[in-house]
């Protein structure tokens, strides 16, 4: 019965959402539990074009570091933020959404060597938190000891846990920074110019066709978040999670 009920849940969960958490999950456990195998997934470009590791891209975007609670944090954050975005903001619209995650996952695949970045997985959800955290601007969040704040606030707030509990916030910061360009070349810049300079590829649009138009209170890309969420419930929840859109 159990099994069952964990099954009906990860299939209940949306595609792209369930492949990112299964992988991020699978492979981080895995390596961890042998840990020679870290040596072959970090990102290594000299490895991938000249000894043919055309899988470390991959294993870098997915590995999330050392189990500890702030694996599980980042699991979670993961997918609730993931399928919020894919179930509310891109409802019916997963080419959209994949061209979210494939634009963040490809900058940081570009700036990986330039900041000597091993691995992308953790900076890849901090700048998806990012992105949620726009469009979902004025949502109150509850973090730790009860602190509330508008979900703009939110990638700051981990980024300055993270420094108060003795790390430096580099994922953090370097997923502010790629979720800030993608939100601005898909809002910001369309609002202020009338041009579009991102677009969904052809082949995203064939894998996932449009399901439905755009409900009536989902905002498509190009609007401003405050336009989403003046009718949410604020009330949310411990560590950041929010109020997800429709809850009256």
């Amino acid at each position: 019965m159990a099994d069952a009920t964990v099954r009906e849940w990860f299939l209940g969960v949306p595609i792209i959402t369930r492949v990112w958490f299964a992988a991020a999950m699978g492979l981080t456990l895995v390596a961890n539990f042998h840990r020679p195998l870290m040596f072959y997934m970090y990102l290594d470009y000299s490895q991938v074009f000249y000894h043919f590791n055309f899988w470390r891209p991959v294993t870098s975007a997915f590995f999330l570091g050392k189990l500890s609670f702030s694996f599980l944090m980042s699991l979670y954050f993961l997918y609730k933020y993931s399928r919020t975005l894919e179930e509310q903001h891109f409802l019916g619209r997963k080419a959209e959404y994949a061209t979210l995650v494939g634009f963040i996952w490809l900058v940081l695949l570009a700036l990986a060597p330039i900041l000597n970045m091993p691995f992308i997985g953790l900076a890849a959800i901090y700048s998806l938190i990012y992105v949620w955290s726009q469009f979902y601007a004025n949502v109150i969040v509850s973090f730790i000891f009860g602190i509330q704040f508008k979900a703009m606030y939110l990638p700051w707030v981990l980024a300055a846990f993270s420094l108060l509990t003795g790390n430096f916030p580099f994922d953090e910061l370097v997923g502010i920074f790629v979720g800030h360009a993608y939100f601005y070349l898909a809002t910001i810049y369309p609002q202020r110019s009338g041009r579009q300079l991102l677009f969904t590829p052809g082949f995203l649009l064939k894998l996932f066709p449009a399901e439905r138009p755009t409900v009536q209170g989902f905002a498509p890309v190009g609007r401003r978040p405050q336009d989403v969420d003046n009718n949410i419930r604020q009330d949310g929840h411990a560590w950041g999670t929010g109020n997800t859109l429709g809850n009256q």
